[in-house]
């Protein structure tokens, strides 16, 4: 695995859907370069090293991981997929 997409999403409601967002913006960070691809947003250092270590205990080259955020700003991997859906 050397490339990740973190779709950071704000959605207000109580129960989080991906269609009724009220944002969604994607970064695109390439881990060969450890840089980001587009953009020069670097705030998710943190979870980018946390998936890293996840994928490569687990020999993932592929998957859609779910994350959410703290009040605290802390990221927090909550579940495993191994297909977009």
């Amino acid at each position: 695995m050397n490339r990740i997409v973190v779709t950071e999403v704000v959605e207000r409601s109580l129960i989080k859907k991906m269609h009724t967002r009220e944002r969604r913006s994607n970064y695109y960070f390439d881990l060969n370069d450890n840089a980001l691809v587009q953009g020069d947003n670097l705030r998710f250092a943190d979870l980018l090293s946390d998936i890293q270590k996840l994928c490569d205990a687990y020999c993932l080259d592929f998957a859609a991981i779910d994350v959410v955020k703290s009040d605290e700003n802390k990221y927090y991997i909550i579940d495993v997929n191994p297909t977009p859906y």
